[in-house]
């Protein structure tokens, strides 16, 4: 029995048997009565559906870990004008990473999003950026590391994040081709950017990441990527593949490092410093532009509900974002005729007016 239910299937009263992803367990006590039920989060590429399992909850959260494949069974039901799934019986399943020897073939494409974007495609361009840059070396440089199969492999498979933009199979090399597409605008308008130097750090700003997450069915970071983070992790890696360059000059080490360490802007976001070349500026710019539109983007487009015009409130961002579904309603500012003797007018706690309110 292969993944034959996705979370976007199900409906109210439709009877479940599939493979989920787990993404959270809370073990939460009973408001009304003595007792402990656990909560699952569920989820596969379609999106997440939240999960209860009513009896032994205890020795079931028990057998339970974060990440795991789990097989349930179990029934949809609408709770609160949300769908949520009764759980029946819930295991974790007998699984190596791309198969289920109890339940047939699982492809880790079941559980993970994944580009639409073609991949093939974006090799090349990527390659094609490479034989274009014409400072040897540079060149060079971008060679040790996207000429190496291996290493292409992995990069034009990762995601770009665990959660915030690009954050699908196959995300980082999307966003590294988006950023390079940007660029050629501002090339035209900023003739004084070097045009190397900045194809250059569009290539390499997000390459530790390679190293910073792992994926699978699901996406987290590793011990390295928790300790020391994407940004401190790429400068290593060109540090090394510039050491295995003769004579590569050190005005031009420097200022690809600090395009790097500087890609994130301020020392909030992460950068240990501030951009201080045109190239380090017009990095961080560009590449904030496309992971910002790209994450507004993609949290517009999880609203499926034609008539819904208002995503929820998105924590990333602070805010509600409009989905440009529907028209946007004006209140209707026009005065109201008074209903019987004027008076003093009655003020709400705040001493404003309550019809303002």
């Amino acid at each position: 029995m292969s993944k034959k239910q996705f979370v976007a299937d199900l409906r109210q009263g439709t009877t479940v048997e599939s493979v989920f992803v787990l993404a959270e367990k809370r073990l939460l006590d009973f408001k009304n009565k003595p007792g402990q039920f656990l909560a699952l989060t569920l989820r596969d590429k379609t999106g997440n559906v939240e999960a209860k399992v009513w009896e032994n909850a205890a020795a079931v959260a028990g057998r339970l870990t974060e990440g795991n494949l789990v097989y349930v069974t179990g029934k949809a039901e609408t709770y609160r004008q949300a769908l949520q799934l009764n759980v029946h019986t819930v295991e974790v399943t007998n699984l190596t990473r791309d198969c289920t020897p109890d339940l047939g073939p699982v492809e880790i494409s079941d559980f993970m999003p994944t580009t639409t974007k073609d991949i093939p495609e974006l090799k090349e361009r990527i390659l094609a950026t490479v034989s274009s840059v014409q400072n040897p070396s540079l060149k060079r440089m971008l060679e040790l590391f996207f000429e190496d199969a291996a290493f292409l492999e992995r990069f034009s498979t990762a995601p770009a994040a665990k959660a915030l933009h690009h954050a699908y199979l196959g995300g980082l090399i999307e966003h590294i081709v988006e950023v390079l597409e940007l660029c050629e605008p501002m090339l035209r308008l900023y003739p004084q950017i070097d045009r190397d130097l900045l194809m250059t750090g569009v290539l390499l700003h997000d390459i530790g990441k390679v190293r910073e997450l792992q994926w699978g069915v699901t996406t987290d970071y590793t011990d390295e990527g928790r300790l020391i983070g994407h940004i401190m992790i790429g400068s290593e890696m060109v540090l090394e593949k510039i050491h295995q360059i003769a004579d590569f000059p050190p005005g031009l080490k420097l200022r690809v490092l600090h395009m790097i360490l500087s890609h994130h802007g301020t020392l909030e976001f992460g950068s240990p410093k501030r951009p201080k070349t045109l190239e380090a500026q017009a990095l961080h710019l560009i590449e904030n532009l496309d992971a910002q539109l790209k994450g507004f983007v993609q949290t517009i487009e999880a609203v499926d509900d034609p008539d819904q015009a208002w995503t929820q409130f998105d924590r990333r961002f602070e805010r509600y974002l409009y989905t440009g579904h529907g028209d946007l309603r004006v209140a209707d500012t026009s005065p109201e005729p008074p209903e019987g003797p004027i008076s003093g007018g009655q003020e709400g706690p705040s001493g404003s007016m309550e019809s303002l309110f």
